[in-house]
C-alpha cells in the first residue's frame, strides 16, 4: 500500500523536499526563538545595555520575517503538492474506472460506486501533506 502511495511523490519530489525542509527551519526557528528573548531578559535588561537590546530586536524582527516567509511556502505550496497528487490519484481511479466491463457497472450500484471513490479519496488526503480536504 506504502508502495503504491510514494510513486504519487515521486514526480513531485523537489516540492516536497523544498516543504519538508521548511517545515524543520519552521521548527528550529520555534527553538532558536526562546533562547535569544531568554539571553535578552536575563543578561542585557539587567545589565542597561540599550544598544544590544535593540540589536537583539532587530534580529528577532529578521527570524520572524523568515518565519514567515517559510510558513508562506509551507502553507501555499504544501497545498499545492496535495492537490497535485489528489488530481493523480483521481486521474488514476477515472482511467481504472473507464477500463472496467458493462458488467460490473450493470451489477454495482452507481450511488455505492460514487461513494466509495469521494470516500476513498478522502482519506487517502490525510496522507498527503497539506493538502485541502473537502466535505463533499
Amino acid at each position: 500500500m506504502i508502495k503504491r502511495f510514494i510513486k504519487y511523490y515521486r514526480p513531485h519530489l523537489q516540492l516536497f523536499i523544498i516543504d519538508l525542509v521548511c517545515a524543520f527551519a519552521i521548527a528550529g526557528i520555534d527553538l532558536v526563538f526562546p533562547t535569544i528573548l531568554r539571553k535578552i531578559i536575563d543578561e542585557l535588561l539587567p545589565a542597561g545595555e540599550l544598544n544590544r537590546i535593540l540589536v537583539a530586536g532587530v534580529i528577532l524582527l529578521m527570524i520572524n520575517g523568515v518565519k514567515l516567509v517559510l510558513e508562506y511556502i509551507v502553507t501555499f505550496w504544501g497545498h499545492v503538492l496535495g492537490i497535485r497528487m489528489e488530481y493523480a490519484m483521481r486521474k488514476e481511479l477515472f482511467t481504472h474506472l473507464h477500463k472496467l466491463s458493462f458488467n460490473f457497472f450493470d451489477n454495482t450500484k452507481t450511488g455505492y460506486l460514487m461513494s466509495r471513490v469521494v470516500n476513498d479519496l478522502g482519506e487517502m488526503n490525510y496522507f498527503v501533506p497539506g493538502s485541502i480536504h473537502f466535505e463533499y
